[in-house]
């Protein structure tokens, strides 16, 4: 299990023990130096029957013990006053409720964290809208990876009031901006302190979502890119998000 080279924390904790697993997860807590973490589950479904078949008892990778561990060892880290973290990949870790309550207060306070990706998680709606609240908050994240994520238009809603949060957050600094400069010149850095590319394809985000997402939209002048295949949006739906979109670009 390679874990920590070069200030970056990258393993396939798919095999890991629980002692392992453990001791991973207090070096994140005590390691603020970190800039990137990667953790992988491989194929989760097919390796958890394998797995399963192997004991008698639900490998510890699994547990909602492992999510409790992990997740509340990097909300410490993501709090630390001189966390320099900028890559957050949760890749094929199922997240429950609980822990992602836990993880999002630590997005709340990463002022470093540029990317995140939770592809794979099949966390579902509840789990994200926890989560969400810290990705609402965050001043910092410019990237969002949440494909394959078991979202419905139930979390669309949590998507939207994320993008809304972002949004607005950028409009009173671009209002700020405007009472400070006399010339008619925006401040490039508005565009950075916010969501700037969301990646929520495979899902089961329907049309519903599709008509949120549109007033989201036509509200935003920053968002640069939407992935949203794979979903189930029809092609009336897909064209009023697109059009909105487009419509900011112009």
């Amino acid at each position: 299990m390679k874990v920590l080279a070069y200030n970056v924390v990258s393993s396939d904790i798919t095999l890991a023990s629980e002692k392992q697993l453990l001791v991973l997860f207090q070096t994140i807590r005590k390691c603020p130096e970190i800039l990137e973490i990667c953790l992988n589950i491989s194929d989760s479904n097919t390796m958890y029957r394998k797995l399963a078949r192997m004991s008698l008892k639900t490998p510890f990778v699994f547990t909602s013990l492992m999510n409790k561990h992990m997740c509340k060892s990097i909300s410490v880290l993501l709090s630390h006053s001189v966390c320099r973290i900028s890559k957050l990949e949760l890749v094929g870790v199922k997240l429950d409720e609980a822990a992602c309550l836990a993880l999002s207060k630590g997005l709340e306070h990463a002022g470093s964290l540029h990317f995140v990706s939770f592809k794979d998680s099949k966390m579902g709606d509840s789990s994200f809208a926890a989560l969400s609240h810290g990705i609402s908050k965050s001043k910092s994240i410019q990237e969002l990876d949440i494909s394959n994520c078991c979202l419905s238009d139930a979390g669309g809603s949590s998507i939207c009031s994320m993008l809304r949060a972002h949004t607005k957050h950028r409009n009173n600094l671009k209002w700020g901006d405007t009472l400070r400069n006399t010339e008619d010149e925006e401040s490039p850095l508005i565009e950075l302190e916010g969501l700037l590319t969301l990646n929520a394809s495979y899902n089961q985000l329907g049309n519903r979502f599709g008509e949120g997402l549109s007033m989201e939209l036509a509200a935003d002048e920053w968002i640069g890119a939407i992935n949203l295949s794979g979903n189930q949006i029809d092609t009336g739906g897909s064209q009023v998000s697109y059009t909105s979109h487009e419509a900011n670009w112009n």
